[in-house]
């Protein structure tokens, strides 16, 4: 998917837009990518903080899941992060690495959704934990046309 796609089907504006890729989308898988800048949000000393991470994973699932429900006919009308369970950090990003956002749906039932997500720059692990997540979708508008 191109930035311009999933960009404007999350309601994140610049500068708290804080995925840059997302190449891989769908009902089991999600998987983004953002590169770390010196500009961005929350870097500190060089480095990605902690809980802008947990908002680039966030972003992944919101980005993949609104990709998602538009390939099925649906719109996101709304979405939120309703819940983290056994999050742990490893290590930070720096200025110029990009991090793999992955997240893969482990249930989803009646707009909630949960995925167990991982960032990670190459091979070193940098956090993971449970997503939780509320997403309202309209599928009214499917075969209209």
């Amino acid at each position: 998917m191109t930035p311009p796609d999933f960009k404007s089907l999350i309601p994140h504006r610049p500068p708290m837009v804080l995925v840059d890729e997302v190449p891989i989308w769908g009902a089991e898988r999600i998987c983004a990518r953002r590169t770390v800048r010196e500009s961005d949000p929350f870097v500190e000393n060089g480095e990605l903080s902690d809980p802008s991470l947990i908002e680039c994973l966030a972003q992944a699932i919101a980005a993949g899941d609104a990709q998602h429900a538009r390939d099925k006919g649906g719109r996101v009308i709304k979405g939120y992060l309703t819940g983290l369970t056994g999050l742990k950090f490893y290590s930070r990003a720096r200025v110029g690495e990009t991090i793999d956002l992955e997240a893969d749906c482990q249930r989803r039932m009646d707009g909630m959704g949960l995925f167990h997500a991982r960032a990670r720059v190459q091979d070193r692990l940098l956090a993971e934990g449970v997503f939780k997540l509320y997403v309202l979708i309209d599928y009214s508008q499917r075969g209209a046309t």
